[in-house]
């Protein structure tokens, strides 16, 4: 006990565990700056492709306002298919599915079921 409360004993053994502590402390720094440039850089990544996402959005909208225009018709058809894929679940879960678009409430119209 009273060796490991002497400063004064600095035997060859302790100058060699204070050496891998500093090589280990420089190791954790060494990795801690490599860990800060990684994520700065994967930051920046996306940043800058959200910046080039945000600008090919804008250069699309006039385009999309153009066919929503154009081609109303479109649109409403999408619309009733939607409708129907509310009445008929096995269409919703193909077809509407396969487009990631959602089943709208039909607005009581029947579609042609089976009638009790």
């Amino acid at each position: 006990m009273d060796d490991l409360r002497e400063p004064s004993s600095d035997s060859s053994e302790t100058k060699a565990l204070r050496d891998e502590v500093a090589q280990l402390v420089s190791v954790v720094w060494l990795c801690l700056c490599g860990l800060m440039v990684i994520t700065l850089s994967l930051g920046v990544f996306i940043y800058r492709n959200d910046k080039v996402l945000y600008r090919q959005m804008e250069a699309q909208k006039p385009y999309i306002i153009e066919a929503q225009k154009r081609n109303p018709e479109v649109l409403a058809i999408v619309t009733e298919l939607q409708k129907f894929g509310a009445a008929h679940p096995a269409y919703a879960s193909n077809v509407l599915a396969r487009f990631n678009l959602q089943p709208l409430a039909s607005s009581g119209l029947s579609t042609g079921g089976a009638k009790k």
